[in-house]
């Protein structure tokens, strides 16, 4: 991709690129209770949901443009699922709140989010020109 190119997208910003390294150490149980503390586009939380029958999903997140592309991901799951306007700082008051008594397994995925990275009005401006930079110099050497 070359410098100032924007990238254009057809489906959700975010594939996850370990979900099957993930829902293998979650070892979901169907009737289990879950947290994705960094719900970004859905992506890990549409896997463990597919994964449940009777059991629960919290998935937060801080970023209301997020919580909305999720949301709309994770519609046809119905209240299997609740997402929750809260950063992942707040995981235990969240679960607390929503009167879980415990849950099965957690998943915070704390890398740098590529919606972040790929608009540079979220923040990352100066990210993003670095990235490209050194992918460019990768390929001139």
């Amino acid at each position: 991709m070359a410098s100032g190119e924007r990238r254009e997208r057809s489906g959700p910003p975010h594939t996850p690129v370990m979900l099957d390294g993930v829902l293998e150490w979650l070892d979901i149980k169907p009737e289990g209770f879950y947290v994705d503390a960094t719900l970004g586009a859905g992506g890990h939380s549409a896997a463990i949901a597919q994964k449940l029958t009777s059991g629960r999903l919290i998935s937060l997140d801080r970023d209301a443009q997020a919580l909305e592309l999720a949301r709309e991901r994770l519609k046809s799951f119905g209240e299997k699922v609740t997402l929750v306007p809260a950063p992942f700082s707040r995981i235990a008051e969240v679960v607390h709140e929503l009167g879980i008594p415990g849950v099965d397994g957690v998943l915070a995925d704390l890398g740098v989010s590529s919606m972040q990275l790929d608009q540079a009005a979220r923040g990352f401006r100066s990210a993003r020109r670095d990235r490209w930079t050194c992918a460019w110099m990768r390929e001139t050497k």
